[in-house]
């Protein structure tokens, strides 16, 4: 593996910047040659490097089982569609899935033997670059140019980009990567003056959000937000029966509320759809599902535009995999994402890298972006090595105190 000789266990070596600085640079798609920028190639670039790892990779892990039946599926709903559709089908974005099994496999194989403190040193860093390179685009943006090296920074001139042809690229990053910010204010190994850089860097993907104008961004914030909050009160308290008092509480007082202000409640989220430019027209997009189920529910059209009969997209992810991938693609997901979060629940923290994605997927298509799997494959090597390392130092305590026993009743004969 492509790695320096003299390494310590939680050292960023250069290859793990060449992976920053390509999950960084992923969502300027407008610097891509067809469907390859150079976010990508850095990323299949670090993949490659551990090529030894992705082979030894056996075929019933976590990964491998979801990717094979998904992509099989999706596969087959595509030549489906073509027969039958063919302005509905898109073979690019059947290449774009198999890129993101590549690279979800590929990070997830270079980082199983590294420990998890290095992981999560890795993950800190990407949030304060990434945060740091759009806030440069931003600023360079308003100061010098709105392109950079020929990509576009704003979106028609009233919405941030960063160098891509739509907002909805780097809003589906900052939706992470602000948690990656987050996550870090609330870590008890980070000593308190370290703790202004990435409270800097949040703030900061809180001016980007609202320079993206994304409505769909800022609701996934305040979703990931109360729920973070929530888990941070239920943190507090180690009693298990004061967890369950609080929260009936809380879930009281939301139901009163949402009881009370149903109609307040009701006519802000109107308006809140309203003052989107597509907020109100993307509810009658959902609506056609019916019409891309009827030509093929079980398992769907494969990638490509389904909605409106092959006229616009959903903008949602959990339709856009039913669409593509029917009744049969949808549950492999639903299995998929219930054994991910499975895994990341041993640290709740690094859970909120995926809720906002998740959250994010209401509104748009999340899953179809580098920094959702990229997060898939860094969080959950992170989970499964920091499980390994708590049941290897437990090992090591009870073979301490087997010892100690020993040398115990060797000098003073056996403790009744």
């Amino acid at each position: 593996m492509m790695q320096p000789l003299t390494e310590q266990p939680d050292q960023l070596s250069i290859w793990d910047w060449i992976l920053i600085a390509g999950i960084t640079v992923s969502p300027m798609n407008e610097l891509r040659i067809w469907k390859i920028g150079p976010g990508e190639a850095l990323i299949a670039l670090w993949c490659l490097g551990h090529w030894r790892d992705i082979i030894n990779l056996r075929l019933s892990h976590f990964f491998v089982r979801f990717w094979v039946p998904f992509l099989a599926v999706i596969s087959l709903g595509m030549i489906y569609c073509r027969s039958h559709y063919p302005k509905e089908s898109s073979v690019e974005g059947l290449i774009t899935f198999f890129y993101f099994f590549f690279i979800s496999i590929g990070i997830y194989s270079g980082f199983q033997h590294k420990s998890s403190a290095r992981i999560k040193r890795l993950y800190y860093t990407l949030g304060l670059v990434c945060a740091g390179w759009y806030f440069f685009l931003y600023l360079y943006s308003n100061t010098v140019s709105q392109t950079f090296l020929g990509a576009h920074l704003w979106y028609y001139n009233s919405r941030f980009s960063g160098g891509a042809n739509n907002p909805h690229q780097v809003a589906v990053t900052l939706s992470s990567i602000f948690f990656s910010n987050i996550t870090q204010l609330t870590d008890p190994q980070i000593r308190l003056e370290k703790k202004l850089l990435p409270f800097f860097a949040g703030v900061v993907c809180i001016i980007l959000a609202l320079a993206t104008k994304s409505s769909t961004l800022l609701a996934a914030f305040a979703v990931s937000l109360t729920l973070f909050a929530y888990y941070l009160v239920m943190k507090k308290l180690s009693d298990q029966r004061q967890r369950w008092l609080v929260s009936s509480v809380l879930f009281a007082i939301l139901i009163l509320f949402v009881g009370l202000f149903r109609s307040w409640i009701i006519r802000m989220s109107y308006e809140w759809l309203e003052s989107d430019a597509n907020g109100l027209g993307r509810l009658s997009i959902f609506k056609s599902i019916t019409y891309t189920l009827e030509k093929n529910w079980l398992i769907g059209l494969g990638p490509g535009v389904h909605g409106f009969n092959g006229r616009i997209e959903y903008h949602n992810s959990y339709l856009e995999i039913l669409a593509m991938g029917g009744v049969t693609g949808t549950a492999i997901f639903t299995v998929f994402t219930v054994r991910l979060f499975r895994r990341l629940s041993v640290s709740p923290d690094m859970l909120f890298g995926m809720i906002p994605v998740y959250a994010y997927g209401l509104g748009g298509f999340s899953m179809r972006r580098t920094i959702f799997w990229v997060m898939c494959a860094i969080l959950t090597a992170y989970a499964e090595n920091l499980v390994s390392e708590r049941a290897a130092a437990s090992e090591s305590s009870e073979e301490r105190n087997r010892a100690m026993r020993v040398r115990s009743e060797k000098q003073f004969g056996k403790i009744p």
